[in-house]
């Protein structure tokens, strides 16, 4: 193509242009009471200087189609709620090395599926790990034997607690349980075993001095015994209780993700509500077990981590109802199969976020910042663009998320990308590299 072809192109998109928004700096950062725009088209982001006296930062790790949030707590401890996809990238793990961190202190496994618990043999190989929460399932293999190395094995000698118990056969779920029996960690100049509980209603996170932080599971419901597992005689290092799920027959493909526990973080700042893949019945189940005092603790939640990847089976209109959300986070990732976050989700969140809804596929890694009072949001280089011949010149040296009317999204390493008609992303002559 001559130059003079390639000029009256150049002129010809130009002419087309329907919106070209480019955030200059390599971070955007939002205050949480001025965050305004809509997700689905243009969001308007007013930029404003960092926190600098964040006492908590919750950190939604952008791991694709999968959850990882790694929390930053008041009293200098730190947790981790899942991580992803078992993706060879050891994307978790680099991300909190990143961080400085060597030691997790809370470990939380919310159930056995890959896309949540896939990187966490990684996680226990690179750094050492203090508690670990567990779900009430039992690993096994591709034949449905018990594998070596759990603690729940025999669950199957007391029919009372294995009529209440599920199973996972996948790889992941397998080495996990394995090496979180088998996780040490150092105290000064000891070396302890980590500790192993399952997750259930009533348990609590305790921070090491004062007040600073109230951490509070209310779901998976308990089984009808008041007895541990270990009082039961079905497991000799697994604190906790057994689970009893929520089940109905038209759902029975999702029951284990009704073992996902409903998490309640409580802050000076506000409250934070994590609720793993909770199906609707399991949400349900929780709400109607509140008493008055702690339905008062549910209303008005300022960041809901949204259950399932806002599948429909969760989130439910009761939920909602009772937790009010300002704002909602969604992880998920860039076109998948599932159809997550569905149109349906999206638009029952709006009624209570209305702009204030993230999602990993759109804006990456997404970090809440909160000091005693005040919430901030910051995420990852964000470009927008409209349907229609859009050209946009990326900055070098730096990756870009970018979306088109909240459908398509993809990252670039700067270049130029043109963003059609039909929503589809072209970039020439740059090579794109599409989100996982």
């Amino acid at each position: 193509m001559s130059k003079k072809q390639k000029n009256t192109k150049k002129q010809f998109i130009s002419l087309v242009i329907v919106t070209i928004i480019v955030a200059i700096a390599s971070t955007v950062y939002f205050n949480y009471n001025r965050i305004v725009g809509n997700t689905e088209t243009q969001p308007s982001m007013e930029e404003s200087a960092e926190m600098t006296d964040a006492e908590l930062e919750i950190h939604f790790i952008d791991v694709g189609q999968g959850d990882s949030v790694f929390i930053e707590l008041p009293d200098e401890t730190c947790m981790l709620i899942d991580a992803g996809n078992p993706d060879g990238d050891n994307t978790v793990s680099n991300y909190i090395s990143g961080l400085g961190y060597a030691q997790i202190d809370y470990l939380i496994v919310t159930h056995g599926d890959n896309d949540h618990v896939g990187e966490i043999p990684d996680v226990l190989d690179d750094f050492e790990v203090k508690n670990i929460y567990r779900p009430f399932q039992v690993a096994v293999d591709s034949s449905g034997n018990v594998r070596d190395g759990e603690d729940l094995a025999k669950v199957y000698d007391n029919a009372t607690v294995k009529s209440s118990v599920n199973v996972i056969s996948n790889q992941a779920f397998g080495k996990f349980v394995q090496k979180a029996y088998a996780e040490t960690y150092t105290d000064g100049s000891v070396v302890k075993n980590a500790m192993v509980s399952t997750t259930y209603d009533g348990l609590k996170i305790m921070p090491k001095n004062g007040n600073s932080f109230a951490f509070e599971f209310f779901g998976p419901l308990r089984n009808s015994s008041n007895q541990t597992l270990i009082e039961q005689g079905v497991a000799s290092k697994t604190q906790g209780y057994a689970s009893v799920y929520q089940s109905k027959p038209s759902y029975d493909s999702l029951v284990k993700n009704e073992a996902s526990p409903v998490m309640l973080l409580e802050h000076s700042s506000g409250s934070y509500l994590f609720t793993g893949d909770a199906t609707v019945h399991a949400e349900e189940a929780v709400l109607g077990s509140l008493s008055d005092s702690e339905k008062t603790r549910f209303d008005a939640v300022d960041v809901y981590h949204v259950g399932h990847h806002g599948a429909d089976n969760s989130t439910s209109d009761a939920l909602l109802e009772m937790i009010t959300p300002k704002m909602a986070v969604i992880s998920v990732g860039a076109g998948n199969s599932h159809g997550h976050p569905t149109a349906g989700t999206l638009e029952k969140l709006g009624d209570y976020c209305s702009d204030n809804i993230y999602r990993s596929d759109l804006h990456g890694n997404i970090l809440i910042l909160a000091n005693a009072t005040d919430i901030q949001l910051k995420t990852n280089n964000v470009v927008v663009g409209n349907l229609g011949e859009t050209e946009i010149e990326l900055p070098p040296d730096e990756y870009w998320y970018v979306y088109v009317a909240g459908i398509t999204a993809a990252v670039f390493v700067s270049g130029v990308i043109y963003i059609m008609s039909n929503g589809k992303i072209k970039a020439k002559p740059y090579k794109s590299q599409k989100r996982k």
